[in-house]
């Protein structure tokens, strides 16, 4: 649902402990329904907000596992915009992906459009 991907976004510019515990909750809420009857985009960028917010916990590794799967799936579709939209916070996570194998050419080619956006 829109309105539960605004309360998300809403809770993490609000930022703090409790906003961003809350963003989680919603996002958790959200997820089933999103793998069940969403398109491939929304649920790539559900997973990005996911991995933003637990990365904004300090919760490193879901954040991770989050990004992952939305690079699984969003990156050989072409999707691109919704991980460089984020800017410095993307970049912080790819860079911690940049030594896996499998996503080298992914973390590679995202890093270099959000370092040219950020120009």
């Amino acid at each position: 649902s829109y309105r539960g991907i605004l309360q998300i976004i809403i809770c993490q510019l609000l930022g703090g402990r409790d906003h961003l515990a809350q963003a989680s909750e919603v996002a958790e809420r959200l997820l089933p329904g999103y793998r069940s009857a969403a398109g491939v985009r929304e649920q790539v960028g559900l997973l990005v907000l996911m991995a933003k917010t637990f990365w904004l916990r300090k919760l490193e590794a879901p954040a991770l596992a989050r990004l992952r799967e939305a690079l699984a799936l969003g990156y050989p579709l072409g999707l691109r915009r919704v991980f460089t939209g984020h800017g410095e916070i993307m970049a912080a996570m790819l860079r911690k992906l940049a030594n896996e194998p499998k996503k080298v050419e992914a973390v590679t080619a995202l890093l270099k459009e959000i370092e040219h956006e950020q120009r």
